[in-house]
């Protein structure tokens, strides 16, 4: 009886956690509707990730479909519109690919999507999942590119288990 009861519980935490993260993922898809659903962006085979060709002014951002198969946003305009955003951040703020820029841009967007959140008090409470999975998404998967020389193949499953493992500490 113990045991059946200790699994259940842990499946409760499990479906908690599902939950939690799935509500932080549509705020922040929310978020990127609203907030960044007016940007212009060019979808395209190969997009630059020279950082030179991404300062022509008044041109649209240039985004590749690669990789959106599977992301946490499951749709792949909202997938476009976070690309979009990040490299928006990169832009503003003439910061390069490294791991340095790479948690400064997380850290911005972190800022951005928070003060965004600031008067809507029925979402706060979801705050903390969604830094957390910004910095996955950012972050967590700018090191798994420098050392696997590959991107996240599945990036839901990546930034679910990787968020998991935080919420379960």
């Amino acid at each position: 009886m113990k045991e059946q009861y200790e699994e259940i519980q842990e499946m409760m935490k499990e479906v908690n956690i599902q939950s939690r993260f799935n509500k932080a993922i549509l705020i922040i898809t929310e978020f990127l509707v609203r907030e960044k659903g007016q940007v212009k962006f060019l979808i395209v085979e190969n997009a630059t990730n020279n950082y030179r060709e991404f300062l022509k002014i008044g041109q649209p951002f240039q985004i590749s479909l690669e990789g959106c198969d599977n992301t946490i946003y499951g749709n792949q305009y909202i997938n476009m519109l976070s690309r979009v955003w990040h490299d928006e951040v990169h832009l503003n703020n003439k910061y390069n690919f490294t791991y340095y820029s790479e948690t400064e841009v997380c850290r911005k967007q972190t800022i951005e999507i928070a003060k965004w959140l600031s008067n809507k008090d029925e979402y706060l409470e979801y705050l903390l999942d969604i830094v957390d999975i910004l910095e996955i998404e950012i972050i967590e998967q700018y090191k798994h590119y420098i050392t696997t020389g590959m991107y996240v193949e599945n990036q839901y499953e990546f930034t679910f288990n990787k968020y998991k493992e935080r919420t379960m500490k």
